[in-house]
C-alpha cells in the first residue's frame, strides 16, 4: 500500500532574487549560489483560506549561509509572529502554511542538506 497520489506533479521551480509567488506554487527551490532571495508570501484571504496550503521554501543551492532566504510575511500579518523569518543556515528548509486570517505558521528544518526528502526528476521521467 502507497500514499494518496495526484494526477499532476507538484509544482516545483528554482527561484533567484524576489521572485513572484504564485498562487499555485508547491516547492521553491532557492537557488542562492548568486545572491539571497527574498520570497514574499501573498496576502491570507480574510475568513477563505485553505488549511491544506503549504508552500516549501528550500535552499536548493546550499548556500543560504552566505546568501540568506528571508520570507516576508503579507501585509499587516506575521509568520511564526514576526514580519519575516529568515533561513541562514546551508540547506535550510520551511514548511510554510496558514494558521489564522493574519498569521503563517513556519516549521524550519535546518538539520540537513537537500530538498526534505525529495527526489527531484522531470515529467519525461515520471
Amino acid at each position: 500500500m502507497s500514499l494518496f497520489h495526484t494526477k499532476y506533479p507538484n509544482n516545483m521551480r528554482v527561484v533567484t532574487g524576489t521572485p513572484v509567488i504564485y498562487k499555485d506554487d508547491v516547492v521553491l527551490l532557492c537557488d542562492t549560489s548568486a545572491g539571497a532571495v527574498t520570497i514574499n508570501l501573498l496576502d491570507i484571504p480574510n475568513g477563505y483560506w485553505s488549511t491544506q496550503y503549504k508552500l516549501y521554501v528550500i535552499d536548493y543551492s546550499n548556500n543560504a549561509g552566505t546568501n540568506n532566504i528571508t520570507i516576508n510575511a503579507g501585509s499587516g500579518q506575521t509568520i511564526n509572529n514576526a514580519s519575516s523569518v529568515v533561513i541562514s543556515s546551508n540547506g535550510g528548509q520551511y514548511l510554510v502554511r496558514i494558521s489564522s486570517d493574519t498569521s503563517y505558521i513556519g516549521e524550519y528544518n535546518g538539520c540537513c542538506s537537500g530538498v526534505l526528502g525529495l527526489h527531484l526528476v522531470t515529467n519525461a521521467q515520471l
